[in-house]
């Protein structure tokens, strides 16, 4: 079990094994559906439309306007993308987003062997009970949309034992502090008492849904409403009263960094482990520059250093989790 107050928290690159696009990848995938799939562009169409069908003819012609926009663009990201065209795209382009994350849930994916979540949730099941579990000392702060940890987190409790069944299960999570900064897709369907609003993992979205992803999902330049702000709020809760902190997957983008107050926590000599594989050299610059408390290693030397401070790891998380980071 893990028994130190552990916080994880999860960028884009933490969803990727999984099969979740990131960064150029994520936007080359909307722009090609958008230009070559006529079912995704005529969904994405009357979702906007809503209950103004009429409207759906305009919305395609808009849709087909942004996807050649996004693709000559040539932005390593759609959110970079769309902090130009707020405006004019933010709306369709949220959508869009949601569009291809939902399209990448794959069940089997969670389940393929060498994954960091198998190696987190064998640390949490290593020596629990159906009694104790929920006593594991662990919380995970996200900056991403998927549910992906929800739902792995979900199937394997309801496998834990001969005991377990899928109220334990849902129950046991609830207790677990999961905060998804930046909102999530929707419900799974063992996380809301209202039939209509959860979605099973993997399964398609109604137009509905898709619609409603507009108001779930917010994007780092967009003004902080108040759900986002409660978010962030409740993770420096959490981050103050972990005991070590590990980043899996995060860029490290300086406004994400200095909103979650990274910064202090690091100065203020805070333990927190970081991989920072492929990380922007830009990025790794701007954090040079702005902590005192910072260690980078190397492939050839990534010994298991807990002294305080940030300790950078060039390396996936399932190597780091493995490798290097203390699960106990």
């Amino acid at each position: 079990m893990i028994t130190k107050n552990t916080v994880f928290i999860l960028g884009a690159g933490a969803s990727a094994d999984f099969g979740f696009p990131l960064g150029e990848e994520l936007r080359e995938k909307i722009y090609s559906n958008l230009l070559k799939n006529v079912a995704y562009v005529t969904s994405l169409a009357q979702a906007l439309a809503g209950a103004w069908p009429d409207e759906a003819n305009e919305y395609k012609r808009a849709i087909a306007k942004f996807a050649e926009a996004l693709r000559h663009a040539l932005d390593y990201s759609i959110d970079a993308f769309l902090e130009r065209f707020q405006t004019t795209y933010l709306k369709i382009g949220k959508l869009a987003i949601a569009q291809a994350l939902v399209d990448s849930e794959n069940h089997d994916k969670l389940f393929e062997k060498d994954n960091w979540y198998k190696i987190l949730v064998n640390e949490m099941k290593n020596g629990a009970t159906i009694d104790n579990f929920h006593q594991n000392k662990v919380s995970f702060v996200t900056f991403n949309y998927d549910r992906s940890l929800e739902h792995l987190l979900y199937t394997v409790l309801c496998n834990f034992h001969e005991k377990a069944n899928q109220s334990w299960a849902a129950n046991v999570i609830k207790r677990i502090p999961i905060v998804h900064l930046y909102g999530k897709l929707d419900s799974l369907p063992w996380e809301t008492s209202e039939p209509d609003k959860g979605r099973t993992y993997g399964r398609p979205y109604s137009h509905a849904q898709l619609k409603e992803y507009n108001n779930g999902i917010g994007i780092v330049f967009e003004d902080i409403g108040e759900g986002t702000k409660s978010n962030f709020e409740k993770a420096s809760a959490l981050l103050e009263a972990a005991e070590r902190i590990y980043i899996l997957g995060f860029g490290f983008d300086p406004e994400n960094t200095l909103r979650l107050g990274l910064d202090k926590l690091i100065n203020r000599k805070k333990i927190v482990h970081a991989t920072s594989y492929e990380l922007n050299a830009q990025r790794m610059g701007h954090l040079l520059d702005k902590l005192v408390n910072i260690r980078t290693f190397t492939p050839g030397n990534m010994e298991k250093d807990f002294s305080d401070g940030l300790g950078l790891y060039p390396v996936k998380a399932y190597t780091f989790l493995k490798e290097i980071a203390d699960l106990r």
